[in-house]
């Protein structure tokens, strides 16, 4: 992988967005990032691993910039395989108001082409996509990218634990060190738990053979034979008791029915007095009706008259204003047509003078400014000059005290074989120290062991006397519980069985009472059906025979008028067409017509009576019809229920299963307390065995840390020892007595070179930036020669423009003092006439509308009250009709009659319940007589013979207590006898697992496994250094691993001669760990799937002297090629000449932003 680009805004130091561009960094094959502590060089490395796998690898979770609260990274990279491809990936990250930072945005795009394609677009799919283009994890890419050299130097020279330690992180073997031990150990322990349980288990099943079994088949036959003599004596008993039983209850049934038919004889005269009451209510509430309608009628008449009279005040208001408000619409109309346009065109005039007027004001403000920055530009360049002479001054003492710091650093120097040595036999010294340390703590941990081996011992003991106590107790809760169980007195389902047959009798008496109800209602209507018919039937009968007769008298009245017509047309001595006389009588009563019409309106009178009469007759018919239907379909379901629910009262059957429901309530509290019993004992048992395992593991595990204690305990001397003999070494070599005493002396040497260098330092940095000032202020002196020009020239410029303003002003206004306040009066006038017009139009439309309206509702209910009061007198007319038909005299008599409807029907329900409750009694006396048969039996007798059955019935139930008992232990014993084998089997296998696993312990004890494949892995990664250490030094040099896996030089200068780690000066050091790094890190880089084509250097350089440093930049300048770019990150200035290529990292300065980027070519 190859880095072209990476953008990073609010990251850590760097606010703004800063470019990296890597493509001009790495074109000479070595750069070099530089800035102060705390800059941030080490960010960049951070801005590439959160664009490429959303998080750090110095895994911070606060690195936002705190001035912001988004962040945005952008890293652009090449994969250099069989093709060339291009990717950019983008990450936007913000800070929630709890601090949490989450991920706004994330994208990885493919940009070979001109047309990028977005190959991901969420958190998790970028990273696994990044991660499969470039082949390793976050850690693996770090350990790559970045070489600490540091650690490699130290790493060529440990020995012992710390040596191992860091193989496990250099090869990452952590997995099969430490984790591995952990994961044997936990694994070991569940085994053994496990075992321990099972052989606790085994324990609880010792009474268990096949001979028991034998022995409990023999008792279970001997009961069965004994139950089947028990069920034939039983039989032989069982009619009898069931004819003397039912003839019993019967004879109970029938004393308490007769007693209830003597209780409802005496309810019989107030029943009566309430069907009367339900007949002149039911009449009452057929009239009431017609009475609310009549009185809701009056009501709405008073009602809308009041209405009425409201409309007629209000319009006569109407009226009363209208003059008023024409008058102000005229006045408003012609101010507006006349003054408006006057004041309008003053307005514009005086807008145009108020703009002037602003500009003036503008001008005015902009002089003042000119003329004060002018003053305060001239006094700054005196200022400045001031300040350039004093910096001048304080560069020359700077330069004479880093010159004083110089020759002072040369006189505190040690040589660096020494110092190396030095440290070497204070390592040791401390390493005696930490071993003695060790020896006692060893000591101390052993003599803790003993004291808990102890302290387990004796809890074991006490523990193993429990469990025995506590399984005698489980065997005796079990047998009562097998006691219980063998007579039950019914489940939930047999509860539910006799709910639902309680439920259905009571649904079966409650549609017998309510089909009863219905019957007797139909029937009563049916017979008001018949009289009502009977009657229209009647009067119909009486209306055709006066329409026949008074129908035969028109006939002979319109004859007789014919008649009389003819004899008054005839003269004296005409024949008559009818009867051919001369002779004409006529009568004086013949000379008046006989007035035929009112007759015949009589007649259509009654004809129109009988067809409604014949109506009414055949819709009576019809519904009488229905009612007989619905009477015949009420009685079919009526029989549809039968007259088995007829026997069973509901009284004794809800009794029956309360009986049964408390029975079954009981039992379930005896079982459930039971097996709470043996569940709680179960439960502490187990508590117990599990307590017990744990304390003979805690046995063998302390046995096992004994052996182990003793055995680190002779390696802890044995160390001690070869320690003791390194450090007198030392001490002769180094010809000292003290290492430590020297040691603190070195370290004051050093801690004072350290602070010279750093003095130092600050000088440098000091007069750097004195000399950056000197020529900052040089350039800040002439830019202020030229702004004070500048300022002069706009100062006459704007003079000018004043005057000018000044006249164009004068001319259009004239003297008027104060525009503004002319404008603002100007424009109040012109509001007023605007306001008043549409004001008094308002009002007029309003009131037009308003009289219009008024006189529309006015006329409306005049025709509204005419039309109620027609409706209210054929409302009064209907009520007297009601009134007459129901028998009623007066409203007051309905009013004192009248029932409301719930009221009729609860006196109904009343009397219907009187009369099913003595029809079904009635019903009840005649079935128990005819099941009686005219027999009967004595208490005397009854009780002997119940005395008897439940005798053998108890005798039966002791026999099959017996008898599951004795089959519940039998397949108990047999269930316990399969688990024991099943436990056998599985203790086998767990026997068998725990062995093997106790062998990986011994093999991967003391990490022997880690130092082996670490060896493996070492021996190929020094092969790798030994090539490339050649390579950097020339063939001076070589790298080996000894048998003991310690590195080794190969000194070919000298014949090939093997050399210690421990003896290479400074550079040489440098070099050798430079190699072991490249090679490790080329190691990594197998796991992915393309080579990294660069990687960055971080190393303290500023421990280095110049002679150690220019090795280290002439093999660094050596190594580089096109294919691999490296990186120095440093702080060390003195580096940068070297360098071709620089990233300068400004720090973030206060009020200035954040952390600046610059490349720099040398």
């Amino acid at each position: 992988m190859k880095p072209l680009k990476l953008k990073v805004k609010g990251l850590n130091s760097f606010i703004e967005e800063q470019v990296i561009d890597f493509e001009k960094l790495t074109q000479k094959g070595l750069f070099g990032i530089f800035g102060p502590t705390g800059s941030g060089k080490s960010t960049i490395l951070d801005g590439i691993t959160l664009a490429l796998y959303g998080e750090m690898s110095r895994k911070s979770s606060n690195y936002i910039n705190t001035n912001v609260d988004t962040m945005e990274v952008s890293f652009e990279f090449q994969i250099s395989s069989a093709q060339v491809k291009k990717y950019r990936v983008t990450r936007d990250f913000k800070r929630d108001k709890s601090g949490s930072i989450h991920t706004k945005l994330a994208r990885i795009i493919d940009i070979t082409e001109e047309q990028e394609i977005i190959l991901e677009e969420q958190v998790r799919q970028v990273n696994n996509k990044c991660h499969e283009i470039i082949g390793l994890n976050i850690d693996d890419f770090t350990r790559t990218v970045v070489l600490p050299q540091g650690k490699f130097s130290e790493f060529l020279k440990l020995q012992g634990k710390e040596r191992r330690e860091m193989l496990e992180r250099l090869f990452n073997l952590e997995k099969y060190g430490d984790e591995l031990s952990q994961k044997l150990y936990n694994e070991i322990n569940k085994y053994r738990h496990e075992e321990s349980e099972m052989s606790g288990q085994l324990k609880s099943y010792e009474d268990v053979n096949k001979e028991l079994i034998d022995e409990k088949e023999i008792q279970v036959r001997t009961i069965k034979e004994e139950q089947e003599r028990m069920n034939i004596e039983k039989a032989k008993m069982e009619e009898t008791y069931s004819k003397s039983k039912t003839l019993w209850s019967l004879q109970l049934e029938l004393n308490k029915y007769m007693e209830d038919m003597n209780t409802l004889e005496e309810q019989r005269q107030e029943v009566k007095g309430w069907n009367e009451k339900v007949q002149l209510g039911q009449k009452a509430l057929r009239v009431l009706p017609y009475i609310q309608n009549f009185d809701k009628k009056i009501e709405d008449i008073k009602n809308e008259k009041k209405k009425n009279d409201e409309l007629s005040n209000q319009l006569k208001s109407i009226e009363s204003k209208r003059a008023e408000i024409l008058e102000k619409y005229d006045k408003a109309y012609k101010s507006k047509e006349e003054e408006l346009p006057v004041l309008q065109e003053l307005q514009f005039k005086l807008q145009d003078g108020l703009a002037i007027e602003e500009a003036l004001e503008v001008l005015y403000k902009e002089k003042e400014v000119l003329t004060r920055e002018f003053e305060e530009n001239t006094q700054k360049l005196e200022e400045k000059q001031k300040k350039k002479e004093s910096l001048q001054k304080k560069v020359k003492e700077t330069n004479d005290q880093i010159v004083q710091k110089e020759l002072e650093l040369e006189e505190v120097n040690t040589p660096h074989e020494y110092v190396e040595q030095l440290r070497m036999a204070f390592s040791i010294d401390q390493k005696i120290d930490e071993l003695k340390a060790a020896k006692i703590q060893t000591e101390n941990e052993l003599i803790g062991i003993l004291k808990d081996m102890d302290d387990t011992k004796r809890e074991y003991d006490s523990l193993k006397k429990e469990i025995e106590e506590q399984e005698k107790s489980l065997i005796e809760q079990n047998e009562k519980l097998g006691f219980l169980t063998q007579s039950p007195p019914g489940d939930d389902e047999c509860l539910l069985i006799s709910s639902n047959q309680l439920n259905d009798y009571k649904n079966k008496w409650k549609m017998y009472s309510d089909y009863s109800l219905a019957i007797k209602n139909q029937e009563e209507e049916i017979k008001n059906y018949e009289k009502e018919l009977e009657e229209k039937k009647n009067k119909k009968i009486v209306l055709e025979e006066e329409f026949t007769l008074l129908n035969e008298n028109i006939n002979q009245l319109k004859t007789e008028n014919i008649a009389l017509s003819l004899r008054e047309n005839l003269k004296e001595g005409d024949s008559c067409p009818v009867c051919g006389s001369t002779m004409h009588n006529i009568e004086v009563g013949d000379s008046s017509r006989i007035n035929v019409k009112k007759l015949e309106e009589s007649l259509k009178e009654k004809s129109d009576l009988i067809h409604s009469l014949s109506a009414q007759i055949a819709k009576a018919e019809g519904e009488m019809g229905l009612e007989n239907k619905n009477i015949l379909k009420i009685k079919r379901d009526l029989e549809s229920l039968g007259e088995d629910f007829l026997e069973h009262p509901i009284e004794i059957l809800e009794e029956n299963f309360k009986k049964l429901q408390e029975n079954i309530q009981k039992y379930k509290e005896e079982k459930d307390k039971l097996e709470q019993n043996i569940q709680t004992i179960t439960k502490k048992n187990t508590e117990k065995q599990i307590t017990f395992s744990a304390s003979v593991e805690r046995l063998n595990n302390y046995s096992i840390q004994k052996t182990q204690i003793l055995a680190q305990l002779e390696t802890i001397k044995k160390e001690l020892h070869e320690n003791q003999e390194a450090l007198e070494n030392f001490q002769k070599s180094l010809q000292i007595l003290d290492v430590k005493k020297e040691m603190h002396e070195i370290n004051e040497k050093e801690k004072k070179k350290n602070d010279l260098q750093n003095q130092l330092k600050i000088l440098r940095e000091r007069l750097k930036v004195d000399q950056e000032q000197e020529g900052i202020l040089i350039k800040v002196e002439s830019d202020l020669h030229r702004i004070c020009t500048q300022k002069s020239s706009d100062l006459k410029g704007v003079e000018k423009s004043i005057e000018e303003k000044k006249n164009s002003l004068l001319s259009k206004l004239g003297q008027i003092s104060d525009i503004s306040k002319e404008l603002e009066k100007t424009k109040e006038k012109i509001e007023k006439i605007k306001k008043d017009f549409e004001t008094s139009q308002n009002q007029k439309e309003k009131n037009d509308i308003a009289f219009s309206q008024y006189s529309e509702k006015l006329n409306i209910s005049n025709s509204y009250l005419l039309s109620m009061e027609k409706e209210l007198q054929e409302v009064q007319e209907s009520l007297k009709v009601k009134l007459c038909e129901e028998n009623f005299v007066t409203v007051e008599e309905v009013r004192d009659c009248s029932l409301t409807l719930e009221e009729i029907n609860k006196l109904q329900k009343s009397i219907d319940k009187f009369n099913n409750d003595f029809n079904q009694l009635s019903g009840a006396v005649n079935r128990i007589l005819r099941n009686m048969n005219g027999k009967n039996i004595s208490q005397e007798d009854y009780e002997k013979i119940q005395e008897d059955w439940e005798k053998i019935n108890t005798q039966e139930k002791e026999l099959e207590t017996n008898r599951i008992s004795f089959e519940n232990e039998l397949n108990n014993i047999k269930r316990r006898l399969n688990e024991k084998k099943n436990i056998e089997k599985e203790k086998r296998k767990t026997d068998e697992k725990l062995g093997l696993l106790r062998d990986l312990e011994k093999l991967f004890k003391g990490k022997r496994f880690v130092e082996y494949v670490a060896s493996y892995q070492l021996q190929y990664v020094s092969l790798e250094a030994s090539e490339k250490l050649k390579w950097i030094t020339r063939g001076n040099y070589g790298l080996e691993v000894d048998e003991k896996g310690k590195f080794i030089i190969r000194d070919y200068k000298n014949g090939g001669a093997m050399r210690d780690a421990s003896t290479l000066s400074g550079g040489e050091t440098f070099l050798a760990s430079l190699a072991l790094a490249l090679s490790l890190s080329a190691q990594i880089q197998l796991k992915g799937t393309a080579p990294l084509e660069f990687f960055f250097l971080d190393e303290g350089f500023g421990t280095l002297d110049d002679e150690v440093l220019e090795v280290v930049m002439d093999c660094l300048e050596r190594i580089h090629h096109e294919k691999l770019s490296i990186g120095i990150i440093s702080h060390v200035e003195s580096i940068k000449n070297r360098v071709p290529v620089k990233l300068l990292i400004e720090p973030a300065k206060a009020g200035l932003g954040g952390s600046k980027v610059i490349i720099e070519y040398s």
